[in-house]
């Protein structure tokens, strides 16, 4: 029974440290008073590893894959698309049981009320919640989408 309680309060003590580090995280310059959206940036898994100490970057694409549709937002239903998307990529990495607290961790920290750097939306003006995208939106994340292997190499290439 004690060693569970250990567990358990370890479990507690982790997530408060990772509110903690959360709320410090630099959030992003503001894009115009246009509402227009940022460049595509990628800081990869945030605050989680990228990979295993024999692969670094193991599965550094499937971050940089959700992070693309984290930077792009939309409504409810995108973000747990993009959310369910990581889980099953990052598990058919080869770990399926980080996947599924890797998919907890952006459940509960990558809101669109949190003002942080890997927040949903991140790539618009704070506080855009979830918005559905216009047609025109759409049409730019299927552009960036197209870019998605240079992003990958950019951020994930162990050179």
């Amino acid at each position: 029974m004690y060693l569970t309680l250990q567990k358990h309060l370890l479990r507690i003590v982790s997530i408060a440290i990772l509110m903690s580090l959360a709320s410090c995280a630099r959030v992003p310059k503001k894009a115009e008073s246009t509402g227009e959206i940022l460049p595509f940036i990628s800081d990869r898994c945030s605050l989680a590893p990228e990979g295993t100490p024999t692969d670094k970057y193991a599965w550094c694409h499937c971050c940089v894959i959700h992070d693309l549709d984290y930077w792009m937002g939309g409504d409810q239903n995108n973000r747990s698309q993009a959310d369910t998307n990581f889980k099953n990529c990052v598990s058919e990495s080869g770990h399926p049981y980080l996947a599924g607290w890797m998919w907890l961790g952006v459940r509960l920290w990558g809101g669109p009320y949190f003002a942080t750097k890997f927040r949903w939306g991140y790539g618009w003006p704070y506080k855009r919640d979830y918005t559905s995208l216009l047609d025109e939106e759409q049409e730019r994340l299927r552009s960036e989408r197209n870019n998605l292997n240079n992003y990958i190499q950019k951020y994930c290439d162990p050179k």
